[in-house]
């Protein structure tokens, strides 16, 4: 069984090389892959539901469904502040570029603050994020080194 899909220009991005064991031929006009291929190391439906986490989730959605009969700028301008401190400072400057890479240093009030500011992301603890984001460096850099740039 072959997908075989249309496309105007091939673009392979540097993480998805054309040695990937599901890839056949990659002619200029379309890309052919073996669909069995494809979903054989899939496990999204083998995997044990976490009851928490999907509780969690849908009070989520729904307390979303219900801020809509609540709006009002003020709010929302408060969400979007959140969303950046979150997001912006937590995530990006306090977990990634500050726990994981260690790209500059700061106070230790600064870096607990900037600690603080991601765990309100939900993306779990600093330890976890760390550990997890340091694991994806390491198979995605891994990748890039063993080879070459295609032109």
């Amino acid at each position: 069984m072959q997908l075989r899909v249309k496309c105007r220009e091939l673009v392979l991005h540097n993480y998805y090389p054309i040695s990937e064991p599901y890839a056949r031929t990659i002619p200029s006009n379309c890309l052919e892959v073996d669909v069995r291929r494809l979903f054989e190391r899939d496990r999204t439906f083998t995997q044990p539901v976490v009851w928490g986490t999907t509780l969690i989730m849908i009070a989520f959605h729904i307390g979303a469904v219900a801020a809509l009969f609540f709006f009002s700028w003020q709010a929302f301008l408060c969400a979007m502040v959140l969303w950046w401190v979150a997001g912006g400072l937590g995530i990006g400057v306090g977990y990634h570029r500050l726990l994981t890479h260690r790209g500059y240093k700061t106070p230790k009030w600064m870096e607990y603050c900037l600690t603080a500011c991601g765990t309100l992301a939900l993306e779990g603890g600093p330890i976890f994020w760390v550990a997890i984001h340091r694991q994806h460096h390491q198979n995605t850099d891994a990748c890039a080194r063993s080879r070459t740039t295609l032109a």
